[in-house]
């Protein structure tokens, strides 16, 4: 399946390990949580070096909805109390803000909008209800609705959270610089976490901090996180 967002080809200067190396900070994963991680650590002052097994983004970066949301399912009222919900709201919404930014401060093209975010019910109103007392509770700029012209005859009820985002993620992340060390088509197979060193097919990589940022888990550390996949 191809991927509807436009591919950005921004790597002029990719760097390839041809013998062991030692590095301050690796990152595993060149997605979008992969990049951003190494961009602000190099931001703060980190040296970081980014290995991604194929290149960058093409993973599950380029197939992504391009929402930027945090109204995520009935996410609010399953947490366990107000405190909670809070915590996690502001956070979503302090993501928002800070994808903005990055936008109006390097000046990129990315078609970032703010728009409002919908989560909509056909059978289960009180459910719904209840997610959108805790949102209210917490002073989301939300509403409920049951207006039938605005849900289209699609749904009995819906919540609107109103200032959230969209974007086009290559595009955003393409229009970043890279102001790191960037280790393309290179796979790490295995990662000894007590000595801090990682290992490609034929060389060694060691780090004084490792941070995986895959999509899956790509070693069974404790916590058996490959059993979990479902």
């Amino acid at each position: 399946m191809e991927s509807i967002w436009k591919k950005v080809n921004k790597n002029e200067n990719i760097n390839e390990i041809t013998e062991d190396i030692e590095r301050d900070v690796v990152i595993i994963g060149g997605g979008i949580a992969g990049f951003l991680t190494a961009y602000r650590l190099a931001e703060k002052g980190s040296k970081v070096t980014l290995i991604e097994a194929n290149v960058l983004f093409s993973g599950v970066t380029q197939f992504t909805t391009a929402h930027i949301e945090a109204l995520q399912g009935i996410k609010y009222s399953a947490l366990k109390n107000r405190e909670c919900a809070q915590l996690y709201f502001e956070s979503q919404i302090a993501a928002i803000d800070e994808l903005e930014a990055l936008v109006k401060k390097h000046n990129i093209d990315c078609d970032f909008k703010r728009l409002d975010s919908y989560l909509y019910t056909n059978t289960d109103v009180s459910t719904l209800k209840r997610e959108y007392e805790i949102l209210k509770d917490i002073r989301a700029n939300v509403e409920f609705s049951e207006n039938a012209s605005i849900l289209n005859a699609v749904a009995k009820a819906a919540i609107v959270l109103h200032d959230q985002a969209s974007f086009e993620p290559i595009k955003f992340l393409s229009g970043l610089p890279i102001n790191f060390e960037l280790i393309e088509n290179t796979r790490i197979i295995d990662v000894d976490y007590k000595e801090k060193v990682l290992f490609t097919e034929k060389y060694r990589i060691k780090a004084e901090k490792i941070v995986i940022a895959t999509n899956f888990p790509i070693i069974n550390v404790p916590g058996w996180y490959f059993l979990r996949m479902y």
